[in-house]
């Protein structure tokens, strides 16, 4: 077996293994276009048989994602053997941290992250809604604190720009990315906030943010943010 970055050659291949996977099969619904954001890693054998993406953010760390294996290759170890793969290119293009998150309910992936020295250091909870962004004022600062990213979390420094809005009212403060249509409503601290029915989604820590009465997200509606050092 060998590991190198997937081309678009290779798509047809990874759509398969993507919608037989049993995971939701976002990558499928993205297209071809999943190849030309990030690095897309294959392990090949007489043929591909499983791919991860990695995406290098702006705090030096590598999001992890996408991690599929064909079903009639499992328990073979190549979960494993392509995550180190992806770890050492990390390490290769300066990356100093990788973090990924997992549903909490994906008992197989979070041993996996276990079993490679990932430690858990966030709990997230998702919530299908919105939230009222009236008198809520633009801030240019931004906090030295995990922002989720659409899908990926970084932890900017406080010069750092991201691509989002950083939301303040009172002692209130939200994070928003957008992608297509969806807005991503991250809730950093306060309780000043109003929620509307829509098809984005609320993201909050637990513990942090007791939202009753909300929908919870189907499929995913708690996420471990995994992170191990590489240096």
């Amino acid at each position: 077996m060998r590991i190198a970055k997937a081309s678009l050659q290779d798509w047809e291949s990874i759509r398969r293994i993507s919608s037989v996977s049993g995971y939701d099969d976002y990558i499928g619904k993205i297209g071809p276009s999943y190849l030309k954001d990030g690095t897309v890693l294959a392990v090949y054998d007489t043929e591909l048989i499983a791919f991860m993406k990695l995406e290098f953010l702006r705090d030096r760390s590598v999001w992890l994602s996408g991690l599929r294996v064909d079903p009639s290759r499992r328990r073979e170890g190549i979960a494993t053997y392509l995550t180190k793969g992806g770890l050492e290119h990390a390490r290769s293009k300066g990356c100093t941290v990788a973090r990924m998150i997992i549903s909490a309910t994906n008992t197989p992936s979070v041993n996996l992250a276990k079993r490679l020295g990932f430690q858990p250091i966030l709990d997230y909870q998702f919530y299908e809604g919105a939230v009222d962004t009236s008198g809520f004022s633009l801030l240019e600062e931004v906090p030295r604190y995990p922002l989720f990213l659409v899908w990926k979390v970084m932890i900017p420094d406080s010069n750092m720009k991201v691509e989002g809005r950083y939301l303040v009212r009172g002692e209130s403060r939200m994070f928003l990315t957008e992608s297509g249509d969806t807005t991503y409503y991250h809730l950093l601290s306060g309780n000043d906030f109003s929620f509307t029915e829509g098809d984005s989604i609320i993201v909050v820590e637990r513990g942090r943010f007791h939202l009753t009465n909300m929908k919870r997200l189907d499929g995913f509606e708690e996420g471990l943010v995994f992170q191990k050092f590489l240096i």
